[in-house]
């Protein structure tokens, strides 16, 4: 009998979460969020969501801030229809705090 891979770890360590979910500004999930923009420092400073930190920021220092948050769920957002830099953080956040991350789709930034 074979077991796949996934199932093997599941059944050693239990059901895991998936590593990141994309979602738009409709479906947020609920409770307390993070927003974590990885646009630019400069298209941060032009314009951001209300409360978003900029992870460009040379203040931010990641691993300080990401553990003073770690009860609350982290968006990530760029510019809509770019994905790629909030996926590859979001897979980083993911190993290091275990948890979903979510990638905010449709950033309404205007």
């Amino acid at each position: 009998m074979t077991i796949g891979l996934m199932a093997l770890r599941a059944a050693l360590f239990g059901p895991t979460r998936e590593p990141l979910r994309i979602v738009s500004r409709n479906n947020l999930p609920p409770g307390p969020l993070t927003f974590l923009d990885v646009r630019p420092e400069d298209e941060y400073r032009f314009r951001h969501l209300e409360g978003a930190y900029s992870v460009g920021s040379p203040t931010c220092r990641m691993e300080l801030f990401l553990d003073a948050q770690r009860h609350r769920t982290l968006v990530i957002y760029e510019a809509p229809g770019r994905f790629g830099r909030a996926r590859k953080l979001a897979l980083q956040m993911h190993e290091k705090r275990g948890d979903t991350i979510f990638v905010m789709a449709d950033p309404e930034l205007l």
